[in-house]
């Protein structure tokens, strides 16, 4: 069969999910852990339906916000849908916990490119669709440890922290919401945390500007999956280039927090976030750069600026 060749202008696209207010289907022996999984429904009748993947598992929440995107083509003006299916995840298995379908191109003229449908079983499901990054812009490898983080578990113990983080996006009422992007490995028993050092992709954690607004979160696991929240702090690239601080290491009582970020929660300070590591290569406000760190000026990043 020979197909017609298409005339629409193509688009990658990306396609974010969350849900709220799930029906946890495991009863009274614990609570469900949520995974996503998303298939292109195809426009022809003789194509088959093409599986895109999955998001990870949030383990014990009925309102899981996934990191996981996903990157589809798609053309203006020929309808695109999609079909997303949440199931609880088991060792052996996992359970169906609703579906829903939705047409991208409809999520495209939505208000804030947000549209949330109804699962049958209860509970709502919310799919972002926005114009991909682009993904020739730069990586942001990351260190980040915390100091001195309030403990929330009082007299149980001391909080296992874990950090995310997010960028600033437009919400459906017009104003701006926050989309997580990363979020690390939890650090046990530790008000003082060094987390692992991360690469993240700029098109995805700032547009690959360094004045875009990103924020850090820290919150305390729950095996309950009702994970406690410590505190944030609003900054951007250009800020967590002008403070590493590489000696943040070691004997927290020793490390000098005057380029640390302090978290807050109510308006009240509930720790530091130092950043012990941040090397930036590739591209940064559309200049293509080799390295750029808390270590460069402003002149040291144009001396490293590729010229053609």
């Amino acid at each position: 069969m020979t197909r017609r060749r298409s005339t629409f202008k193509k688009q990658t696209l990306q396609i974010s999910l969350h849900a709220t207010n799930l029906t946890n289907i495991r009863g009274l022996v614990g609570t469900s852990n949520p995974l996503a999984s998303l298939t292109l429904i195809p426009a022809e009748e003789d194509e088959l339906p093409e599986e895109i993947g999955q998001t990870e598992v949030i383990e014990n929440s009925l309102s899981p916000r996934w990191a996981t995107t996903f990157d589809v083509d798609f053309e203006f003006g020929n309808p695109s849908k999609i079909l997303v299916n949440v199931y609880d995840h088991h060792q052996k298995h996992n359970t169906k916990m609703g579906s829903a379908v939705f047409e991208l191109g409809k999520i495209l003229g939505a208000k804030g490119s947000v549209k949330a449908k109804k699962l049958r079983h209860g509970g709502i499901l919310a799919c972002r669709v926005q114009k991909a990054p682009d993904k020739k812009k730069g990586v942001l490898k990351l260190g980040l440890r915390g100091i001195k983080l309030k403990n929330v578990e009082y007299f149980f113990g001391k909080s296992d922290p874990f950090f995310e983080l997010s960028r600033q996006v437009q919400s459906s009422n017009g104003g701006h919401t926050w989309q997580l992007e990363y979020r690390s490995p939890v650090v046990m028993n530790d008000l003082n945390p060094e987390w692992e050092h991360i690469s993240i992709g700029l098109d995805d954690l700032c547009d690959g500007e360094k004045r875009q607004p990103i924020l850090i979160s820290v919150r305390d696991w729950e095996k309950s999956g009702k994970h406690k929240f410590i505190g944030s702090v609003q900054t951007c690239l250009h800020d967590i280039l002008q403070n590493v601080n590489p000696t943040a290491v070691g004997n927290p009582k020793n490390v000098n927090l005057s380029k640390a970020f302090q978290i807050k929660r109510k308006g009240k300070t509930t720790g530091n976030i130092c950043v012990t590591h941040a090397v930036v290569t590739g591209e940064l406000d559309g200049k293509s750069v080799e390295l750029y760190s808390s270590s460069d000026s402003e002149a040291d990043l144009l001396s490293t600026q590729k010229r053609f």
